[in-house]
C-alpha cells in the first residue's frame, strides 16, 4: 500500500515548502534597516580578516575584494599578498592573479554609505586639545548635553545610534560649560568638592578657590564670589591675550619673510655692483670683486642670523599660542592665568631686530678701498612694502600674513634717550673717511663692532 507525503500545517509538503521558501527569498528586494547596519558597525564584517583594518570605499589597498572560489572578503592589500594562494578562512585554492579578483561592490556601498552617516573621518592628533570620550586621539567637534561628554562626528553618531540615545542633544565643543576644578583645601581621606567659590581679598594667603564647606574654614571673614563668573572673565582677558600673540605671531612671520626676501634678491644686486667694479676699474677687478664678495657674505651672514633668530622667535610664540589656546579649548586652570600674562611679556617681537637694507641703497666705492656704507637711517614705516625705496625690492606678502604687520625700527628707542641727541645728528666715521687716502678697506680685518641682535 503507497504512504502518502507528510504534509506541513501549511498543506504542503517538506519539498515544496522549500521550493516556495527559496522562491520568496528571489524574489525579495533587499533593503538596509537600521537594524542592519548596527550590526555591521559592532560586527567584522566591514573588517579584513587578515590585517583587522576596516573597508574603505575610497582608498585603493583598502577596498573590499571577493576570492571567486569561496567568497570570502579581504582588503586589496591582503589580496595582492595572497596572489593564487589559498584563502585564509577556507583554505580553498584560487587560480586567479590577484589584479583579477572583482571589488565587493555591494559591501563597498554599504560602507560609502555608512561613512556618510557617520559624517567625515576625526582629526587624528597624539595631544589633543578637547580628546574625544572615546577616542582620546581624537579631537572634539562636539558636546553632548546629555551624556556630559566630548565626541568627535564620528564617535558620537557611533556611540549613540542605539535607540534611547538617538534624542541627545549636542552643541559645538566650543561652547561646553566650563571646567569647575576640585578644592585644593579639602582634607586628604575625603573626595574634594567642587570649588564654586573665589576670594578676590587681597592679602589673602589661602587657596583663591574653595568648596563650600572649606569657605567657613580658610576664608571665614572673606567676601568670597561665585567662581564661574571669575571664570567666564577669565576666559575673555585669555582670549585677548591670544588675539595679541597671534598679532605678534603675524609680525614675526612678516618680518622674517621679507628678510628672506632680502636675501633672495642679494644675488641679482650683487651682480650689478660687481659689474660696476669691473666697468670702472678693470685693472683691479680680481682684488675689488673679492673684497666684495668676502664683505656680501659678511652681510648675508647677518641677515641668516635674523632669520635664524626670528625663527626661534616664532617657536616661542609657537609654543605660547598652544599653551593659551589649549588653556581656551580645555576651559581649564582659569582660575591662574597670571603665568600666560607673564609668559606673553617675556616674548618680544620685531622691536628689536636691527636695521635691514636692501643692497643697492649701500654707498659704494667702486674700486672698493672702503667698505660699503650703510645707508643714512630713515624713519621705518609699518609696512615695508610701502616703503619708496624698499617696495620695488619686496614681493607680495603670502595670504596668511595680516596686510597690517609692523616693520620696526630698532633703533626708535635711542631717540627717546637725550643724551643719544647728539649721536643722530651726524654719521658715526667710517673706515677710510680720514684724510690720509692711502688706507684701504681690508676686509680681513673684523675688529669693527657688527650689529648684535637680540631676541629676548
Amino acid at each position: 500500500m503507497a504512504v502518502s507525503p507528510y504534509r506541513l500545517p501549511t498543506g504542503r509538503t517538506l519539498k515544496e515548502e522549500i521550493a516556495a521558501s527559496r522562491r520568496a527569498i528571489m524574489t525579495k528586494t533587499p533593503t538596509k534597516t537600521d537594524e542592519q547596519v548596527s550590526f555591521l558597525r559592532r560586527s567584522n564584517a566591514i573588517q579584513c580578516s587578515v590585517c583587522y583594518r576596516s573597508f574603505s570605499d575610497v582608498e585603493k589597498a583598502l577596498k573590499p575584494k571577493s576570492l571567486p572560489a569561496c567568497g570570502h572578503t579581504f582588503c586589496t592589500f591582503c589580496i595582492e599578498k595572497l596572489n593564487r594562494k589559498p584563502c585564509p578562512t577556507c583554505r580553498k585554492v584560487n587560480d586567479i592573479d590577484a589584479e583579477k579578483v572583482p571589488i565587493n561592490y555591494a559591501l563597498m556601498n554599504l560602507i560609502g554609505e555608512m561613512q556618510t552617516e557617520r559624517g567625515p573621518p576625526p582629526e587624528i592628533k597624539d595631544d589633543p586639545f578637547v580628546p574625544c570620550f572615546e577616542n582620546a586621539k581624537h579631537e572634539s567637534k562636539m558636546y553632548c548635553t546629555d551624556c556630559q561628554q566630548a565626541y568627535c562626528q564620528r564617535c558620537f553618531a557611533d556611540a549613540h545610534s542605539a535607540k534611547f540615545m538617538k534624542d541627545h542633544k549636542n552643541i559645538p565643543v566650543e561652547k561646553r560649560p566650563f571646567t569647575i576644578p576640585d578644592c585644593p583645601n579639602c582634607p586628604n581621606g575625603r573626595v574634594a568638592d567642587a570649588a564654586i567659590y573665589y576670594c578676590p581679598q587681597l592679602g589673602c594667603s589661602e587657596n583663591r578657590i574653595t568648596c563650600i564647606k572649606c569657605r567657613n574654614i580658610h576664608h571665614r571673614n572673606h567676601k568670597v564670589q561665585m567662581i564661574l563668573p571669575q571664570l567666564e572673565k577669565n576666559y575673555s582677558k585669555v582670549e585677548e591675550l591670544l588675539e595679541k600673540v597671534q598679532e605678534k605671531d603675524k609680525k614675526v612671520l612678516k618680518f622674517n619673510e621679507y628678510l628672506g626676501q632680502l636675501l633672495d634678491d642679494a644675488d641679482d644686486q650683487q651682480s650689478d655692483h660687481i659689474a660696476k667694479i669691473r666697468n670702472h676699474f678693470d685693472n683691479l677687478k680680481h682684488n675689488a670683486i673679492t673684497k666684495y664678495e668676502k664683505f656680501m657674505k659678511k652681510e648675508e651672514k647677518k641677515i641668516e642670523n635674523a632669520m635664524n633668530q626670528c625663527c626661534r622667535s616664532v617657536a616661542q610664540i609657537k609654543g605660547a599660542k598652544g599653551r593659551i589656546v589649549e588653556c581656551l579649548k580645555r576651559k581649564r586652570d582659569l582660575h591662574d592665568i597670571d603665568k600666560f600674562f607673564k609668559e606673553v611679556e617675556g616674548l618680544k617681537g620685531v622691536d628689536t631686530l636691527g636695521d635691514f637694507f636692501p643692497l643697492n641703497e649701500y654707498e659704494l666705492t667702486p674700486d672698493m678701498s672702503v667698505e660699503p656704507k650703510r645707508p643714512v637711517k630713515r624713519p621705518r614705516l609699518e609696512d615695508p612694502s610701502k616703503d619708496p625705496v624698499v617696495a620695488p625690492q619686496v614681493k607680495p606678502v603670502k595670504e596668511e600674513v595680516d596686510s597690517d604687520g609692523t616693520y620696526v625700527d630698532s633703533d626708535n628707542d635711542s631717540d627717546e634717550d637725550s643724551s643719544d641727541d647728539s649721536s643722530d645728528d651726524e654719521a658715526p666715521p667710517v673706515r677710510g673717511d680720514s684724510d690720509d687716502d692711502s688706507s684701504e678697506y681690508d676686509p680681513s680685518d673684523d675688529s669693527d663692532d657688527e650689529d648684535v641682535i637680540v631676541l629676548d
